[in-house]
């Protein structure tokens, strides 16, 4: 009887080690093979692309398409279950919800409506991170 307690207090106790994850801004520091699908007018487009965060709010992004490569700089913040991306002369922030937090995996969902020739458009964005 005290092994099976044992037994089960250990399991316990693994599930909820193993459940425990950093805070996403504690998390993401750091360097992530990613993909990003963005949709629009029924269009799906995916690019992979190299990510790193650092303490500072600094990020760089390695973007990889049909043979080519461009690496961008850019900023970053979290708070809670949100992780927002300026981008463009970081006057405007991407807000992702953060999906999965994982300490080798976190998935990112942002929607952006946007105004083109006086039409509005919906965009859905996924940001899938892996560590390296």
């Amino acid at each position: 009887m005290n092994y099976l307690k044992k037994v089960a207090l250990f399991a316990v106790a693994t599930v909820f080690l193993s459940s425990c994850t950093k805070d996403v801004d504690e998390n993401l520091v750091g360097s992530w093979d990613g993909k990003l699908t963005q949709g629009v007018f029924g269009f799906t487009v995916a690019v992979d692309a190299d990510y790193t965060f650092r303490e500072d709010g600094t990020a760089t992004s390695t973007t990889f398409m049909a043979g080519e490569s461009d690496t961008d700089d850019f900023l970053w913040s979290a708070a809670g279950d949100k992780v927002s991306i300026f981008e463009d002369g970081y006057s405007e922030a991407v807000d992702f919800e953060v999906i999965e937090n994982k300490r080798n995996h976190i998935e990112l969902k942002a929607t952006e409506t946007f105004m083109e020739d006086g039409v509005t458009f919906t965009t859905e964005i996924d940001l899938v991170l892996d560590r390296k």
